[in-house]
C-alpha cells in the first residue's frame, strides 16, 4: 500500500485529497479484521483470485461540503466483485446489477471503476470474452449512504437504525455551488 494525503488551507482547512495505490491486497486476510462480513463472505469467496490491486482517490471540500474521488480496480476475483454487487442490491432490484452479476458467469473481469461525486457512486465493469468485450450496463447515481446501510443491515442483525442520507440532491449542489 502506497498512498499521500493533503490538507488544503486558506485559514483554515478548505479540503482533503487522498490518494492510495494498492497491490495483491488479499481479501482474505482483510476479512479476518471483520469478522461479521467474514461470516457473510464466506459463501462469496470460495475459489476466486482473493487479491486485489488498484487505485483509490478521495476529495472532501469543506466549502461545498462535496466528496468526489474514486476506485480504479485493474486485478479483482469475481467472487469479491459479486460480494461488492450484493451490498449494493442485496434484493437483487436493480436491473444493472442483476445483469453484470449475470455477466459475470461469462466473462472475465478486466476492470472496474467506481466514482463518487456528491454521495453518489456510480459503477462500471469491463468485461470481455475470448478478448471480445462483453456489453455490461453501468450504475448510475447509487447513493453512498444505501451501501453503507445495506452493509450495516446485513452484517449487524441487531442494528435497525438506516442512515437517513449521506448524498445530496442536485438541487442542494446547485445551491451551495451558486
Amino acid at each position: 500500500v502506497q498512498g499521500e494525503c493533503f490538507a488544503l488551507y486558506s485559514n483554515k482547512p478548505v479540503a482533503i485529497q487522498t490518494q492510495f495505490h494498492v497491490t495483491k491486497i488479499n481479501t482474505r486476510k482483510l476479512l479476518d479484521r471483520f469478522p461479521k462480513a467474514k461470516k457473510k463472505a464466506k459463501k462469496f469467496l470460495i475459489d476466486s483470485n482473493p487479491y486485489i490491486d488498484g487505485s483509490f482517490r478521495l476529495n472532501y471540500d469543506f466549502l461545498l461540503n462535496d466528496l468526489k474521488g474514486g476506485l480504479e480496480i485493474t486485478s479483482i476475483g469475481k467472487e469479491q466483485l459479486r460480494m461488492i454487487l450484493y451490498y449494493l442490491d442485496p434484493d437483487d432490484k436493480d436491473r444493472s446489477i442483476s445483469q453484470i452479476k449475470k455477466s459475470l458467469y461469462f466473462g472475465e473481469l478486466r476492470h472496474l471503476s467506481v466514482p463518487i461525486s456528491n454521495g453518489l457512486i456510480d459503477v462500471s465493469v469491463d468485461l470481455s470474452l475470448l478478448f471480445t468485450p462483453i456489453p455490461t450496463p453501468e450504475v448510475k447515481g447509487f447513493p453512498i449512504a444505501t451501501l453503507i446501510n445495506n452493509y450495516r443491515l446485513s452484517t449487524d442483525t441487531e442494528s435497525t437504525t438506516e442512515i437517513d442520507s449521506l448524498s445530496k440532491t442536485e438541487e442542494e449542489v446547485d445551491e451551495v455551488s451558486h
